[in-house]
């Protein structure tokens, strides 16, 4: 869920014009500032099906009037309670529609003495379209000491949080004739989802698997069904290759047979211009870990000799060209704004990529100072903002988090941002991402400027004990040169 004030960045404006060709042209209000006054917060955006949807208020409240005050277009089912004096929540009996645009209207004039011209308080959100897209696909012999029984294991990426009965009718598996339904269970992943499909015998003749996707369920319209063959008893054979980034840049050589633990494998497998490759034997697989240095469109040989688990001998030579990406530093925040509950950890997550470490910078805009600071800006704005604002927090993150290198790919972390700030009743935080030359994990980095620094377009504005983050995209707005100029 995202409580914000609406900011048009051009990220969040093009996932509205998108949605407006499916929602009969509806639109989301545009923010009218006259309302900072009343209004210090409310859900926008882009927001889950399982959202709740919030309004804080600037003041406390002390009409807590609940009934006939919140209406919705279209209609939403549910339950609306004060959380305290100066936050309205309603919470929807079901799921909202995905893809839909839902407009809300809150008479402020029930609740408190507002001009005639603003009891009438217009905000809108839109609901993630629900979408899968496949992960990773593999068959491993189970128990891995015999080559008669397989297990398929793989695994859904979704777009939005979904029940795990929603996958029971997804996906089918038709193997020898019958029409089979894997096993589901919650990935490790926030929005990943794992099937497993046990007890698969292993024939004399090699037989193929079809994974049939329902596209009749919502989000599965383009998911397309897969097949994966399974080779006969006998039958030692590469079956194909993943190429993993997280934790661990990983190049994942699949077999059809259990592979010997036991065996060296260096020059068995080559990787172009690398001289000491790492391996590690997983069931039917062999891990292959390059250094995290590596980069561009790669040459790696599979050469006669490999052992299964009886001691036969892969009698085949592979040449697979992988391509390994080479991304310059990059920062940003996860999600599109998202409240956190009461806790004593406020966590604050985000992604980074080819970086070491990152700085982050907390700035404050006291209660006191907001109406000034709106004087001048929308919440997005950074004019005067040195006479309004005052930095209270800043520290160095280690994000090599004891590891002596980073991923190729986007990593994942949190930040803990009660261990920086206390935050107070109406005041404004922005919390900004920033990182050195330095800092930097990339091959090359001799173009990059000495410090790359700047607003990466997320703020969070408190609101009692919560956040709001407003407006991924937003890059450049702060004037860091003013600021410093202040604040050095």
């Amino acid at each position: 869920m995202k409580l914000s004030f609406p900011k048009v960045t051009a990220l969040c404006l093009s996932l509205f014009l998108l949605a407006s060709c499916n929602s009969k042209n509806k639109e989301v209000p545009v923010f009218n500032k006259s309302y900072a006054a009343y209004v210090g917060s409310f859900t926008s955006g882009v927001v889950s099906k399982k959202a709740t949807i919030r309004v804080g208020f600037s003041q406390s409240v002390s009409k807590k009037v609940t009934d006939g005050v919140l209406h919705f277009k279209p209609q939403i089912e549910g339950e609306l309670k004060w959380v305290n004096n100066q936050t309205l929540e309603f919470t929807p009996t079901e799921n909202l529609k995905p893809g839909e645009i839902y407009v809300a209207d809150l008479d402020l004039s029930r609740i408190m003495e507002v001009p005639d011209s603003l009891k009438l308080f217009e905000f809108g959100f839109q609901v993630i379209h629900t979408s899968f897209e496949w992960g990773s696909v593999q068959l491993k012999a189970e128990p891995n000491n015999q080559m008669q029984c397989y297990t398929l294991e793989g695994s859904l990426l979704a777009a939005d949080k979904e029940e795990l009965d929603y996958f029971e009718e997804i996906l089918r598996v038709e193997a020898d004739g019958r029409s089979l339904q894997p096993e589901w269970t919650k990935g490790s992943g926030l929005r990943t989802y794992r099937f497993e499909l046990d007890s698969i015998e292993r024939k004399e003749e090699a037989e193929e698997l079809l994974l049939q996707i329902n596209t009749s369920m919502q989000g599965a319209e383009n998911l397309k069904n897969q097949k994966l063959e399974l080779p006969g008893l006998g039958d030692f054979r590469y079956m194909g290759m993943d190429l993993v980034s997280s934790p661990t840049r990983t190049v994942v050589l699949k077999f059809s047979d259990p592979i010997q633990a036991d065996q060296n494998l260096s020059g068995l497998i080559t990787l172009e211009d690398v001289n000491d490759l790492k391996y590690k034997v997983d069931n039917t697989s062999i891990l292959v870990y390059p250094p995290d240095d590596l980069f561009g469109e790669k040459k790696l040989q599979i050469f006669k000799g490999i052992k299964n688990i009886l001691g036969y001998r892969f009698e085949e030579e592979k040449e697979v060209v992988i391509k390994f990406k080479n991304e310059k530093p990059q920062i940003r925040f996860l999600g599109n704004g998202n409240i956190l509950p009461t806790s004593e950890n406020l966590l604050l997550p985000f992604e980074a990529i080819s970086l070491k470490a990152a700085d982050v910078k907390v700035i404050k805009i006291a209660e006191k100072n907001v109406l000034q600071f709106m004087q001048e800006n929308q919440l997005n704005g950074s004019s005067e903002l040195h006479r309004v604002g005052e930095v209270v927090a800043e520290k160095k993150i280690d994000l090599l988090q004891g590891n002596s290198t980073i991923g190729s790919d986007w990593q994942t972390y949190s930040l803990d941002l009660s261990t920086l700030i206390k935050p107070e009743p109406g005041a404004i935080y922005r919390v900004y991402l920033t990182f050195k030359q330095s800092y930097s994990d990339y091959l090359c980095i001799e173009d990059l400027e000495k410090e790359i620094d700047g607003d990466y377009g997320d703020e969070y504005y408190w609101y009692d004990y919560e956040y709001d983050r407003y407006g991924s995209g937003n890059y450049g707005v702060y004037n860091w040169g003013d600021y410093y100029t202040s604040y050095p």
